[in-house]
């Protein structure tokens, strides 16, 4: 962490069914934002592998963790002492629930980071897990998939997420025509405090960890909450 706060980058680009373009594409975004700052970069879902529409193909090219390409990943990240989130995909046919899970959350210098996909900002209690697990940020790797009010909906729900847990929360989208753009990294007032319009891209913010204390202080609602998340 720098004078100047903690480096915290999304990436937006458009994920090919060529894994090695794809890591081209995530080579230059990692390096892009390594020399802007960032420690922790986010990178869309489908990382790895993208077809549109789905087909039997995703399943075929899924890989296990530790597989060839998160050990480039690792390679990358370690190159550029950085961390990064790259969710790929292991979709049978072609989408299924997850198991209920504790959250998934890892630490770098001193913040607590938590994980959620883009669909899971349609459901407040999962931000609301990762508050429980004491997440500073949510990272959000998504695919929003363009539509009608899509682009509204993003926006509104990742600054939601945010504003109701005064958390950080950093989504990374695909570009149009397949996403609707727009990721960003929202602060825990819901501000933007780094965007990307359409392009593919980096944007990278320098956050104030102490920031969160200040907000939690004039805004305790998380703090006076009445009620837990449960399972069903």
């Amino acid at each position: 962490m720098t004078d100047h706060g903690f480096g915290l980058a999304v990436a937006q680009f458009a994920p090919t069914a060529s894994r090695a373009t794809n890591l081209w594409a995530i080579a230059d975004a990692v390096e892009t934002a390594a020399a802007r700052g960032a420690r922790v970069i986010v990178f869309p879902e489908y990382s790895s592998y993208f077809v549109d529409p789905f087909d039997a193909t995703l399943a075929e090219n899924a890989e296990d963790l530790d597989g060839p390409f998160t050990a480039a990943l690792r390679s990358l990240a370690a190159e550029r002492d950085v961390v990064l989130v790259a969710f790929g995909q292991r979709e049978s046919d072609w989408v299924a629930p997850g198991e209920i899970a504790p959250p998934e959350t890892f630490e770098v210098d001193g913040l607590r980071f938590g994980l959620m996909t883009c669909y899971d900002l349609r459901f407040p209690e999962v931000g609301r897990t990762l508050a429980d697990a004491q997440v500073d940020v949510v990272l959000v790797p998504a695919e929003w998939v363009r539509g009608p009010l899509k682009e509204h909906h993003w926006r509104t729900l990742v600054q939601a997420r945010a504003i109701e847990n005064t958390v950080f929360v950093a989504g990374a989208d695909h570009p149009p025509p397949l996403g609707v753009g727009h990721s960003m990294i929202v602060d825990p007032q819901g501000v933007v405090l780094a965007a990307v319009g359409t392009a593919t891209d980096v944007a990278v913010a320098h956050i104030d960890p102490d920031a969160i204390a200040r907000v939690r202080r004039v805004n305790p609602a998380l703090e006076l909450r009445r009620y837990r998340v449960t399972p069903r």
